[in-house]
């Protein structure tokens, strides 16, 4: 088996009267000195609509899916972009960003906090020498929890308070954190290429007690719940519902354990590496497996298969599940939209000739908004496929819609803010 570059492993971690932007192009030059991020303001009128994305999926089942989220449908504009470096110059973005109270939230070399109104930085978190966060981070009970990657083989989970960026603990893995956690009821559930899971908690911001010094210089280390171990790396982020953890592994398996303990409920072959999230909704599993195929719908009860779409590419992009509608990437840079319950097509939109899906996908009612290798953004019709508008160029990390506007961070290390003109 060839041997994937780390660029691979993390994109793997998501027109008809169109509207093109080149807002945050790949052909922009960064500042290329001092410590704080540029910040570039376009419209200062507040976007329309209401919402957050506080999570990688949007919820604790993956689903990618917001119906009460409004997004930009027409014409657009930058509102605002951020050089999202550090000052050491250009790092791609590869996770998705998490957007809460007004914060959008989102990792590069280190975790930045940025204002949702007009881009201004109001915090960084660094993960530590030799260090980056890939993972797109979650936000819950006034606590930002993300994951890092160290050269040069490990990682950790940071928890973080929300308000100023101080850590209030961490706990070290044994490889890269490059997938986001899933946090319920306190507790983290994260995986690491050292091919676990971990179940984690710590105090939240709200329930530490320690003086802001003591936190700053000396975060406390998480309790251990439990943990799982594969037999491959666990490269994307875990779906719990209903008292189970459901993750995949490079081993070709699929698991379900139980939330509380950490005991096997289950666990199948699904004939590949699993390199993205399952979806988990109405009792159904959503997955990919291998690098092109096939897409299956399995029973979360004990993973019988339901049905199987043949003709996906699965390892960029999560599926995407809303009320009646599977979608997923094609083969042939396409976007499929599939029937839930039989999984029969209902559309298929190409992307370009080039434009596969890059990372995973982000609905609201009407539109799904799609990453694409050398496309951009791409806004389209989740009636039927029909291409909206198109942003950007360099996107390989998935979008969050809220307050009316997509955010989403592009290769050469921008935090992109895009809404109605």
């Amino acid at each position: 088996m060839p041997r994937c570059t780390r660029r691979t492993w993390l994109r793997i971690a998501g027109v008809v009267g169109a509207t093109s932007i080149a807002g945050c192009s790949s052909s922009e030059t960064t500042d290329p000195g001092g410590d704080e991020p540029t910040t570039e303001t376009g419209s200062t009128a507040e976007p329309a609509g209401t919402g957050e994305w506080r999570q990688f999926q949007f919820d604790d089942g993956n689903s990618g899916y917001a119906p009460d989220n409004v997004g930009p449908t027409g014409d657009i504009e930058t509102r605002w972009r951020v050089d999202a470096d550090a000052g050491s110059g250009s790092y791609a973005i590869y996770g998705g960003p998490a957007v809460a109270d007004g914060t959008v939230y989102i990792g590069s070399e280190q975790l930045f906090a940025i204002d949702t109104t007009d881009g201004s930085t109001m915090w960084t978190f660094n993960p530590g020498r030799r260090s980056g966060i890939d993972a797109s981070p979650v936000v819950s009970g006034g606590t930002v929890y993300v994951g890092s990657w160290r050269n040069p083989t490990s990682g950790a989970v940071h928890a973080i308070d929300a308000e100023d960026g101080s850590e209030l603990w961490r706990f070290p893995t044994g490889d890269y954190v490059n997938a986001a956690p899933t946090v319920v009821d306190g507790t983290a559930y994260v995986g690491s290429k050292d091919g676990n899971v971990y179940a984690v908690s710590g105090p939240t911001a709200a329930e530490q007690t320690r003086t802001d010094t003591e936190t700053a210089n000396r975060p406390q280390r998480a309790g251990l719940e439990w943990s799982f171990e594969t037999d491959g790396q666990i490269r994307a982020a875990p779906a719990v519902v209903d008292g189970t953890v459901y993750f995949g592994s490079s081993d070709d398996r699929l698991y379900a354990v139980d939330t509380a303990d950490g005991t096997e409920q289950w666990a199948t072959n699904v004939g590949g590496n699993v390199e993205t999230s399952p979806t988990v909704v109405d009792g159904t599993i959503y997955l990919g497996s291998g690098y092109s195929g096939p897409m299956y719908a399995l029973d979360a009860a004990d993973g019988t298969e339901q049905w199987r779409y043949e003709e996906a590419v699965t390892s960029v992009t999560s599926p995407v599940v809303t009320d009646d509608a599977v979608f997923i990437a094609g083969e042939e840079n396409t976007v499929v939209s599939l029937n839930r319950t039989n999984g029969d097509e209902n559309w298929s939109q190409q992307l370009g000739d080039e434009d596969g899906v890059a990372a995973s996908m982000a609905a609201t009612e009407n539109v799904i908004y799609v990453p694409s290798d050398g496309g951009g953004l791409q806004a389209l019709s989740t009636d039927d496929g029909s291409v909206l508008w198109t942003a950007l160029n360099d996107v390989e990390a998935p979008p969050a819609v809220a307050d009316g506007t997509v955010y989403v961070g592009t290769r050469n290390d921008k935090l992109c803010a895009l809404s109605e003109a």
